[in-house]
């Protein structure tokens, strides 16, 4: 696969996620939070802000149970 391509694929998958708001906080368990970038550490992560604690935290993209969207074996469930 050609760059320009897995860069609209990921493109996709992180315009394709229906709603931020449900992502928890790790910390304090607060729905409070939001998104402060689509890339964290890796482009597997989301960075966000928990407004009840105060706290960033990344956040798994793959976490909220998306289908498994042209993944290699070894991802899947």
């Amino acid at each position: 696969m050609n760059p320009p391509s897995s860069r609209n694929q990921l493109a996709e998958l992180v315009s394709s996620h229906p709603d931020d708001s449900h992502v928890r906080c790790p910390f304090c368990e607060s729905t409070n939070t939001r998104k402060e970038s689509d890339f964290g550490t890796t482009l597997a992560y989301a960075q966000f802000y928990c407004s009840d604690c105060r706290t960033m935290f990344e956040w798994l993209k793959w976490e909220d149970g998306l289908d498994d969207q042209n993944l290699p074996s070894f991802l899947t469930k």
